[in-house]
């Protein structure tokens, strides 16, 4: 499994805090041509259990202009869609600790990993496999870049728009 290397400033309280992360090429965002895999695991938390699958959440030129977005799922479920230079994360929007949105957390290296901080008790997450220093684990999905799209594996439709009653059924 491919790995971004990081090379980072130390934890401050700004919203994003990378400092010089660096993403291998293969896993940029601006290779259209080639398929670029991020695999995290296969986990999913909650919901309904369905075959899982390659979602599209949309053009990779769209989703780089901010570091996260929500991305909505059935049963009033969200991911957080990270893009941090040049490399996309995707984890389950509520911290795995009470609830809280990581969409709007810090992004920080703590140690050599790049995390997201939950805003309302400041618990960490690896964006790259979800475990905590507080030994909670948080929901991660594969994503992949692919001619130009961003997709992420998951078990049910994605969309940056909330689902319809009649999608979520």
């Amino acid at each position: 499994m491919p790995a971004c290397a990081f090379n980072c400033a130390s934890r401050s309280s700004g919203r994003i805090s990378v400092g010089g992360l660096k993403c291998p090429d293969e896993l940029k965002a601006d290779a259209y041509n080639a398929v670029s895999l991020m695999s995290f695991g296969d986990q999913v938390a909650g919901g309904d259990p369905g075959p899982e699958s390659w979602r599209f959440i949309g053009p990779v030129p769209e989703l780089t202009k901010t570091p996260c977005r929500v991305v909505h799922a059935t049963l009033d479920r969200r991911i957080c869609l990270f893009y941090i230079n040049g490399c996309f994360f995707a984890m389950d929007a509520r911290c795995a600790h009470s609830g809280g949105p990581l969409c709007e957390g810090d992004i920080e290296e703590v140690n050599g990993v790049l995390k997201v901080f939950c805003p309302w008790h400041d618990y960490d997450f690896s964006l790259h496999t979800g475990e905590s220093q507080m030994g909670l684990k948080q929901p991660v999905f594969p994503v992949k870049v692919e001619d130009g799209s961003v997709y992420v594996k998951f078990n049910s439709p994605l969309s940056l728009t909330p689902l319809s009653a009649a999608a979520k059924e």
